[in-house]
């Protein structure tokens, strides 16, 4: 009779607890609906981004807009549910100088602290940052992978597309990654005429203008040609006393 006591109530345990946990389909589905969102509304930004970026004179509110929002959603993902919350919790950002830090979670899992620039103290208005005209023609590659925006890059592109915004004739595009993320926020240069691309790792935006001014501004003139004139003019040369005209150069014959 005990044992079959201790059946019934087994059976009757493994009944209750059958039913007391269904599995959590509902928020597993939610969830993918929301990164599913999330994405379209990355790549929207993006396209936008973009866009704004090779118009010329784009307005800098509507720049600095895109790139906040951009930052804001890839950092800031939204979990429905409360078990999704912890496992893929994100920590406040911590201010620290001219950046801000704030642990993400790549797509592999890993976690790392980003740093992002401070637009407050990133004044893009100062004359450090000012629109130049370029006459080079060229195209600047920043990259905006996870690993280059945990490294500042955001600040990297700002800078990059306020310099060249006052030329047609440099193309500012944002790209995924260049093989060199592990080395801090990175751009690729392309100058026409130029065989080889300059790559530039471990940037922060005050070194943008300097890496760009020499890419692209325009080099001083030659020294101008001598007229047929003055170069069938004979050139005058008196020797000192006791020197040798034979020893004298070619240049100097002619003139005698």
């Amino acid at each position: 009779s005990n044992r079959r006591h201790m059946k019934l109530v087994a059976s009757a345990a493994g009944t209750s607890g059958t039913n007391s946990c269904p599995a959590p389909s509902q928020p597993a589905t939610l969830q993918k609906q929301a990164r599913k969102q999330l994405s379209k509304k990355i790549k929207q930004h993006r396209k936008q981004l973009c866009a704004a970026i090779a118009v010329e004179r784009a307005p800098q509110e509507a720049l600095s807009e895109l790139l906040s929002d951009l930052r804001r959603m890839e950092l800031w993902e939204p979990v429905p549910d409360a078990a999704g919350r912890s496992e893929c919790a994100v920590m406040q950002p911590s201010t620290s100088g001219r950046t801000s830090s704030v642990n993400i979670r790549t797509a592999n899992g890993k976690s790392m602290a980003a740093q992002l620039p401070d637009l407050d103290q990133l004044d893009l208005d100062s004359p450090e940052f000012a629109p130049r005209s370029y006459e080079a023609v060229g195209r600047v590659l920043v990259c905006q992978g996870s690993k280059c925006q945990a490294k500042g890059a955001l600040g990297v592109l700002q800078a990059v597309s306020a310099v060249a915004g006052g030329s047609e004739a440099v193309q500012v595009l944002p790209c995924k990654c260049l093989g060199k993320c592990k080395e801090g926020a990175v751009i690729r240069v392309k100058q026409e005429g130029v065989a080889k691309c300059s790559v530039y790792t471990k940037l922060s935006p005050h070194d943008v203008p300097a890496i760009l001014d020499s890419h692209f501004s325009a080099p001083p003139p030659p020294p101008p040609a001598p007229t047929a004139t003055e170069a069938a003019a004979p050139v005058s040369h008196s020797h000192a006393e006791g020197s040798d005209a034979e020893a004298c150069c070619k240049e100097c014959k002619t003139g005698l």
